[in-house]
């Protein structure tokens, strides 16, 4: 599963607490074993610009290097982006 935003859904403090929740599902059998891919927006200063200025693209660049590392689906339908 693909997260935009990344820092936001790993915040350890946050709301969301993706790791949690996945290991708590996969624990649970609600959910197969699940590679998390979170990006960041590649902004490294304390606030974001007013305007990006760019146009996002769909996230095939992260994933050849994931696929280096582990097996995952050829279907891009199979795969979940958040």
């Amino acid at each position: 599963m693909v997260f935009q935003d990344g820092q936001a859904w790993l915040d350890p403090n946050g709301a969301i607490r993706a790791p949690v929740v996945f290991d708590n599902l996969i624990q649970r059998g609600e959910m197969p074993v699940t590679i998390g891919v979170f990006i960041g927006p590649g902004i490294f200063r304390a606030e974001l610009p007013e305007k990006l200025g760019w146009a996002p693209k769909p996230e095939t660049e992260i994933l050849p290097a994931v696929q280096e590392r582990y097996v995952i689906t050829e279907d891009p339908n199979a795969r979940s982006g958040v």
